[in-house]
């Protein structure tokens, strides 16, 4: 789609991405203003929650008890209901990550201030413990892009006691909470986009590049940044600013499915030229070789700081748990070391933003329609 600007922003002023004039109030997060994990203590129907499959669950009631340093605690009223489609459906898992609904009148200043839902990266098997190795790996993940761009989702780790209201049993293990989608956009200074599709004459090509990049950084192909089959995108929010002559940036989320966090139920799609996740393989689209140049030199410049932050981690442990990742992030740096190389490789790779446009009229039609409206 080629369009002039003042027509480009009418279309998406009258598609309600965002008001002509947006300029959100950011908010205060204390959630994430620590790095400290939090202590709580979830009682709920987890065994019901354990069997939620529907792609629209019902919530269920519960309570939530945060212990502070002191060692005081705080109660809250709260709800949960699980998500994520891969782990529910596939059986790889026998606990699912879920949301968790707070009440906006109990959370005045305490940690959780302005929060409401958050969504909850959860231990993925009861009885095997190592796989909280892998739930660590991802919190990383999500570490090391905070390194990159603040264009990032933030993220809190959590010792979470799981009381099962329906079961007499009690579970504790690791978990992590991410920041919610509209609290992101508004400390962006922006909207999340709401539509089916997201055609890439809208994405600024330096952040969709950087967001490609890290995706090929982690080994990941499970995500896409225009289109999803109900709202965009797959792994991904978009982003948009009416302050930024109506362009949008890409942020994606869910990386337990990449080469860096390497979980036993990880797959790579039939179609894809590799058997493995932890085979690198880009998914970025075409951008101008300024642009792919300048992305390159900001990862270069945090070579240092992403690979401390592997190898230091009181996360992982010594050994294999540690080797693994750092070897792979070491493998990137290490094409990387030859950046023109490097770039003409990833040239020959990249996707046609024109043949993805092409893809989406063709695919969906309707939402691809919306756009054309002025």
């Amino acid at each position: 789609m080629k369009c002039a600007l003042l027509v480009c922003l009418g279309t998406i002023a009258a598609l309600g991405l965002y008001p002509a004039s947006a300029s959100p109030e950011v908010v205060p997060q204390p959630l994430f203003a620590s790095d400290i994990p939090l202590v709580l203590r979830i009682e709920a129907p987890f065994g019901a929650l354990e069997r939620q499959t529907d792609v629209e669950p019902e919530w269920l009631e519960g309570r939530m008890i945060l212990t502070a340093a002191d060692g005081s605690t705080r109660a809250f009223a709260v709800e949960v209901k699980a998500r994520g489609q891969f782990r529910r459906k596939s059986g790889a898992c026998d606990f699912p990550t879920f949301w968790i609904n707070l009440k906006k009148s109990e959370v005045p200043g305490t940690v959780f201030e302005n929060q409401n839902k958050l969504k909850v990266v959860s231990h993925c098997r009861e009885r095997e413990s190592f796989y909280d190795r892998y739930l660590h790996r991802e919190y990383l993940a999500y570490k090391t892009y905070n390194l990159l761009t603040e264009a990032s989702f933030r993220v809190r780790l959590a010792s979470i006691t799981y009381a099962y209201t329906d079961r007499r049993r009690t579970v504790d293990r690791p978990a992590f909470l991410i920041e919610d989608d509209d609290r992101l956009a508004e400390r962006l200074g922006g909207t999340i986009v709401k539509n089916q599709i997201v055609l890439p004459a809208f994405m600024d090509p330096l952040a969709l590049n950087r967001a490609d990049l890290f995706q090929y950084l982690l080994g990941n192909t499970d995500f896409d940044f225009m289109a999803s089959e109900d709202e965009c995108c797959h792994n991904a929010k978009v982003v948009a600013f009416a302050s930024r002559d109506g362009t949008f940036i890409p942020v994606p989320y869910d990386f337990d499915l990449s080469g860096i966090v390497n979980p036993p139920y990880a797959t790579v799609a039939e179609q894809l030229e590799i058997r493995s996740v932890t085979e690198r393989y880009y998914r970025g689209f075409q951008v101008p070789r300024e642009v792919l140049e300048s992305t390159l030199a900001a990862y270069a410049a945090h070579r240092d700081d992403i690979l401390r932050l592997w190898s230091t981690t009181p996360l992982l442990d010594d050994g294999r748990d540690r080797d693994e990742p750092v070897k792979f992030l070491q493998e990137f740096f290490a094409e990387l070391g030859d950046p023109q190389a490097f770039a003409t490789k990833l040239e020959r790779r990249a996707r046609s933003p024109e043949a993805m446009r092409q893809l989406l009229e063709r695919k969906y039609p309707e939402a691809y329609q919306a756009w054309q409206r002025p």
